[in-house]
């Protein structure tokens, strides 16, 4: 829904998966499933986020069209900052925050 494609996955396919990395433009984003052993929680079994991802897009509201048209759960619609940023904000399938966003072209 957010635009990255799999560079890969250990395991290939099915969960836990244990070590991913995700490729969006020329950035590279690693992660994996929390398991009970690891020590860490999603936020939806805590009940908060302790942080949030940024991502810098060429086009927030085709992004969001986009991540829209695949199911995403969006947390605030595309708007303008007053710090001269225009962005949206998401949640991913284990609640993880996401912000979206790109300068204003002035």
């Amino acid at each position: 829904a957010f635009g990255f494609s799999l560079w890969f996955s250990v395991p290939e396919t099915g969960a836990p998966v244990r070590h991913a990395r995700l490729r969006f433009g020329d950035a590279v984003v690693m992660l994996g499933t929390t398991r009970a052993d690891d020590g860490m929680a999603t936020p939806r079994t805590l009940g908060a986020a302790t942080q949030a991802l940024v991502v810098e897009v060429e086009d927030v509201d085709l992004h969001y069209a986009r991540a829209i048209a695949a199911g995403a759960e969006v947390v605030a619609s595309p708007a303008d900052t007053d710090f001269g940023m225009r962005e949206y904000h998401a949640r991913d399938l284990e609640g993880h925050p996401w912000i979206f966003t790109a300068p204003l072209r002035r």
